[in-house]
């Protein structure tokens, strides 16, 4: 069963969760060298946030349709500057971290961003394998499965 996040809706952000935007770069994060630690500029994270965007994986449904005909009207100026708000709402969600140097803006993976994809890897994992959350199973019983009857 799918968690439902309530949060405060910003038209400029679409509504954009940064919980689902880190669940949509999973795979940026993982198979880029993110989980090793290494940084990486400010402006691939932004294009990775970019792709999952319009590729739709950050938003189900009416939301993506409603994201995508807004994301057509926006000039390459309001889509930079959104792609900027993106990538500091991750960083003060505590999912990365930016650091300036020589070559400009870099950005790193925290220790929160590896606990949460690794949480959602193997509850992926698991209901691959027919596994259900707590509660969530068929069993002989009609019980709670808590004995009443026992001694005390």
């Amino acid at each position: 069963m799918r968690r439902v996040n309530y949060t405060k809706y910003i038209e400029e952000d679409f509504g954009i969760d940064a919980n689902d935007l880190l669940s949509a770069l999973g795979g940026f994060f993982l198979n880029s060298g993110f989980y090793e630690f290494d940084s990486h500029s400010l402006e691939q994270l932004k294009q990775a946030i970019r792709r999952a965007l319009e590729e739709g994986e950050a938003l189900q449904g009416e939301a993506r349709e409603r994201f995508q005909e807004q994301w057509n009207n926006l000039s390459p100026e309001q889509r930079e500057q959104f792609l900027e708000r993106m990538a500091r709402k991750m960083e003060q969600e505590g999912y990365v971290t930016r650091q300036e140097t020589k070559q400009g803006p870099r950005v790193e993976v925290t220790d929160k961003a590896i606990d949460f994809l690794g949480f959602k890897t193997l509850k992926d994992l698991m209901g691959a394998l027919g596994r259900s959350s707590f509660g969530a199973h068929e069993t002989r019983e009609l019980a709670t499965g808590v004995e009443s009857s026992g001694a005390s």
